[in-house]
């Protein structure tokens, strides 16, 4: 693993991504200062790659870099192209039991920030957070294992179709 680590810091984006993705689908905690840092590239593509790994392996130590991220890009319109919002969320809400002030802090941000996000986006909204409509925040709980689990599912299928077409079988031996 300790290879492919070393290449979230290589210079080019495509083997950065390439490291990040495989850190996502084989990596655990141990990975989530690598990612942390990744966060801070100007490249879109690596600091996507690395929610994507921070949202189904990272550990709680990235929750004030991930919040911080968020804040900033639910202000922009959404990115057809980019599920950073959903990523986001979905590692906060992993957390949430050791930082719910952070998810609140985040759900808070969307639901203020409704408007700007496109169907997409809303789609996932509604499906995995109930509690987050453009009238304000609800009352916010801790999502359930089972909630996490499949949002967590949700961010690796993405990967696997988008990143690895045709080698779902390979990654899962």
């Amino acid at each position: 693993m300790r290879a492919v680590a070393d290449l979230t810091e290589y210079g080019d984006r495509d083997l950065r991504t390439a490291g990040l993705t495989v850190l996502a689908l084989r990596g655990d905690g141990s990975c989530t200062d690598r990612l942390m840092g990744s966060l801070r590239r100007r490249d879109p593509a690596t600091r996507e790659a690395a929610l994507k790994a921070l949202a189904v392996v990272g550990d709680s130590r990235a929750v004030d870099a991930v919040l911080a991220r968020l804040e900033k890009d639910v202000v922009r319109g959404s990115d057809p192209h980019s599920p950073m919002i959903d990523l986001e969320l979905t590692y906060l809400a992993r957390h949430a039991e050791l930082h719910p002030e952070a998810f609140e802090r985040a759900c808070a941000a969307v639901a203020k920030n409704w408007r700007r996000r496109d169907s997409a986006e809303l789609e996932w909204i509604r499906s995995f957070l109930h509690q987050t409509t453009p009238e304000g925040l609800r009352s916010v709980g801790i999502p359930a294992d089972a909630e996490l689990q499949r949002m967590r599912g949700h961010v690796v299928d993405g990967m696997r179709v988008r990143e690895f077409p045709g080698t779902i079988e390979e990654i899962d031996s």
